[in-house]
């Protein structure tokens, strides 16, 4: 359903739904309620099933690593080869004066580790700066789910498939949901879909009288892709207006942002012709 959101030119995702029996077929497959949410003691079983929502720790790089990194610039690869080849050729060519002939190229090298360390230590701070600042910001990221009929304030972390999660007004999506009641609410999902305008969404079954109603009036092959409000809401996005409540149905690296995060991560560093 995430994937046709994604790609979407009608209404894929509700015509996927429909497949699968609908909101409340899906709601029993997965074991939730949307009065009530999900029971406490299926959680460890959710989490083997589905995984979870916390993010992978990011491991800081050495002072070692950070140093050789430092040296991986052509302008101190020049230098460190110029010293290595003034030291040479002044040993062989100032035969009276060896004992010091070695000054002047072992200076280039003196100066290359001062500017390598400076660039290390000035890395190494800024990287732990870094993440003591996305610590700080993703320690705010807190959602009101309700678990065992009971509303709980708690970290995006701990959310699960399954769960009963209360939609507002600003907040940033934590994982995909299906929304089992909406009040006009609408989305910006630029950061997902490219799509810049806000995005409406709604319940299962208002989306599907939307869209049974522009296909009896002969509308479809002329509907646009956002014409029929679609209940699927992206991890990733955020709620412009509006309010309501959605059942998790992906979380972490299987959620939309979870999957963009994992191709970030993997991708390979390629220089640009520029």
């Amino acid at each position: 359903m995430v994937n046709f959101v994604q790609q979407r030119n009608f209404t894929e995702e509700l015509d996927f739904l429909e497949k699968l029996g609908g909101e409340e077929q899906l709601i029993r497959d997965l074991r939730t309620n949307v009065k009530a949410g999900v029971i406490s003691s299926s959680l460890k079983e959710r989490e083997a099933a589905f995984g979870h929502n916390r993010k992978a720790a990011s491991n800081l790089k050495s002072i070692l690593t950070l140093f050789i990194e430092s040296l991986d610039d052509f302008t101190l690869k020049i230098l460190i080869v110029a010293a290595a080849v003034s030291i040479i050729v002044q040993m062989i060519t100032e035969v009276d004066h060896r004992s010091t002939a070695w000054i002047e190229g072992f200076a280039i090298f003196i100066a290359v580790l001062v500017s390598s360390l400076l660039t290390t230590v000035n890395n190494y701070q800024k990287q732990k700066q870094f993440a003591l600042l996305n610590s700080i910001s993703d320690s705010r990221k807190m959602v009101n789910l309700i678990r065992d009929g009971v509303q709980l304030f708690v970290h995006q972390s701990e959310i699960l498939v399954g769960d009963l999660i209360q939609v507002d007004n600003g907040m940033e999506i934590p994982a995909d949901g299906i929304l089992v009641l909406s009040h006009d609410i609408s989305c910006d999902e630029s950061a997902m879909t490219g799509e810049t305008l806000p995005i409406k969404k709604d319940t299962i079954k208002n989306c599907l009288l939307q869209r049974n109603q522009i296909i009896a009036e002969g509308g479809k092959d002329h509907a646009g892709a956002h014409e029929v409000s679609s209940p699927v809401m992206l991890s990733g996005s955020r709620v412009l207006n509006g309010e309501g409540k959605m059942i998790i149905i992906a979380v972490g690296k299987l959620s939309a942002m979870g999957k963009i995060q994992n191709l970030l991560s993997s991708a390979e560093d390629v220089a640009t012709p520029l």
